[in-house]
C-alpha cells in the first residue's frame, strides 16, 4: 500500500493509524505474499482470526445493551445478521475499500477485488488492526459507524442471510437447530473451496461450497431452506 493510498484509506474510515504498518497487513491478502518468508506475519489472516473474536464481542455488548427486551434467541439472530459473511461484505463494499486490496495477479483477475469471502475478511481484519493500534474503544466506535448503523439484513442480492432464516424455520418448525461440518478443503491457502453440509436431527439435509467457510455454511443453508420449504408447501397441498 503505498503512502497515497494509505492515506485515502484513512479518510474514509474514520481513523489514522500511529503504527501504519498494521494498516498495510490488513489489507494483505495470503495470496500476495505466499512465495514471502515472512507472509504468516505480513498478510491479514491473523489480524482476520482477532478481528472476527473483537467484532462478535462488540456486536454482542451493543445489542445486550440496545434491545434490553429482547431474548437470548433474538439477540443471537441479531447478531448472526450483523457478523454474516454478507453483512460484512456489504460493509466493505460500501466504503470501496476492496480496490485497495494487495492481491497476487491470478487473485484480482479473478475477481478478487471484490469476492464477498475477501471483503468480509478484510472488514474482520481492520477492525483487529484498528483495535491493535488504539484500543476497543476506536474498534467500537469504527464497528459502530460503519456495520451497526448500517441495514445488516441483506446481502449484495437482497436475501436475508440464509443461516439465520433456516435457524428461525427449524427452531420454529421442529424445535431443533441445524448443525454445520465441514466435508472438505480443496485448493490453495489463499483461494480455498469449502465444501459443508448442513445437519438436522442427523441427517444430511444439503452441500454448499464456497471461498470460506462463511460462505459455503451459506450456501448450504439456502439449499435446505429450500427443500424444507419445498416439502412444508407439498404438505399443505
Amino acid at each position: 500500500m503505498t503512502d497515497e493510498e494509505a492515506e485515502v484509506v484513512q479518510r474514509i474510515i474514520g481513523f489514522r493509524f500511529a503504527n501504519r504498518s498494521l494498516l498495510a497487513q490488513a489489507f494483505t491478502h495470503p495470496s500476495a505474499v505466499e512465495r514471502e518468508p515472512d507472509r504468516v506475519q505480513r498478510s491479514c489472516q491473523r489480524l482476520e482470526f482477532l478481528g472476527d473474536a473483537i467484532l462478535g464481542m462488540i456486536v454482542a455488548d451493543a445489542l445486550f445493551r440496545e434491545h434490553p427486551a429482547e431474548d437470548e434467541g433474538a439477540l443471537t439472530r441479531l447478531k448472526s445478521h450483523f457478523v454474516s459473511e454478507a453483512s460484512l461484505a456489504a460493509a466493505t463494499r460500501r466504503l470501496d475499500l476492496g480496490k485497495f486490496l494487495a492481491l497476487s495477479r491470478g487473485e484480482r483477475q479473478t475477481g478478487g477485488a471484490e469476492r464477498p469471502s475477501n471483503l468480509s475478511s478484510l472488514f474482520e481484519a481492520l477492525v483487529a488492526a484498528i483495535y491493535l493500534d488504539a484500543g476497543l474503544d476506536a474498534a467500537r466506535e469504527f464497528v459502530d459507524k460503519h456495520l451497526l448503523r448500517c441495514p445488516p439484513l441483506a446481502d449484495s442480492a437482497g436475501e436475508l442471510d440464509a443461516k439465520s432464516a433456516l435457524q428461525e424455520f427449524t427452531q420454529a418448525k421442529m424445535a431443533t437447530l441445524p448443525e454445520y461440518r465441514v466435508l472438505a478443503q480443496e485448493g490453495p491457502p489463499h483461494a480455498p473451496l469449502f465444501t459443508v453440509e448442513v445437519v438436522l436431527e442427523g441427517k444430511t439435509l444439503a452441500t454448499g461450497q464456497g471461498r470460506s467457510k462463511k460462505e459455503a455454511e451459506q450456501n448450504a443453508a439456502r439449499q435446505a431452506l429450500d427443500l424444507l420449504r419445498e416439502g412444508e408447501a407439498e404438505g399443505d397441498r
